[in-house]
């Protein structure tokens, strides 16, 4: 079967989970740099019907520790590719997927600081993750009224985002609460598009600004 995993905000006072970053050139054949306590200050998800989706992670951690060179485990999955997203202004269910959509970036920011102290170490004390804040661009054809008029009237549908990665794979991002702070015109092209710039909000049904669901055959949860 096809198992669903949210993944949302954590309720109360808990911090994201921290990780030790590995960094592996082979320059020196025998040693990597690993990079402890490191939590996660932002990602950003790029969605180009061009090309390939991509992401670029930000993180901040305790200085670099010398460990023994990794070995090396390669994904054996295709890479996902802009144009087998799709985009729905409406909540799910109710949605017909938007085929306007040229380009967008789901940027998710954690507000990461790493917190000095005089304890006599020159790490630091401990990095903790502050305000999340969830901003979302899109570039649009603007073939009718009817997507730029979301931000005209202000009527904040939700917005998802879903991509089929393989059979039975697939994720989807789902921010229920958007606020469409900007969407001017542009016509340096030979057609008609726009630029949304969109933040959500917080809403019961995410959990806090968004949520994304992983689906897969994975039985337990992550």
């Amino acid at each position: 079967g096809v198992y669903r995993h949210p993944f949302r905000l954590a309720t109360g006072a808990q911090q994201p989970a921290s990780f030790t970053v590995v960094d592996f050139d082979a320059v020196d054949s025998t040693s990597a740099r690993n990079y402890p306590g490191s939590v996660m200050d932002s990602l950003d998800l790029t969605i180009d019907a061009k090309g390939a989706v991509k992401y670029a992670a930000k993180w901040k951690g305790w200085p670099s520790t010398i460990s023994a060179a990794p070995t090396a485990v390669f994904p054996t999955s295709a890479g996902a590719m802009g144009w087998q997203a799709q985009c729905y202004f409406a909540p799910l269910g109710l949605a017909t997927a938007i085929p306007r959509l040229i380009s967008g970036t789901i940027g998710l920011k954690n507000g990461t600081e790493a917190i000095h102290t005089a304890n006599g170490l020159q790490s630091p004390y401990n990095v903790w993750a502050g305000d999340f804040e969830v901003s979302i661009k899109l570039k649009m054809l603007l073939e009718n009224t009817a997507d730029w008029r979301h931000f005209i009237v202000n009527d904040q549908p939700p917005l998802i985002v879903n991509l089929t990665l393989a059979s039975g794979i697939s994720w989807w991002f789902f921010a229920t609460q958007p606020v469409w702070k900007t969407a001017p015109p542009d016509r340096s092209q030979k057609w008609m598009q726009f630029d949304a710039d969109i933040t959500a909000t917080n809403n019961a049904a995410d959990g806090g600004a968004c949520m994304f669901v992983l689906a897969n055959a994975l039985v337990t949860a992550y």
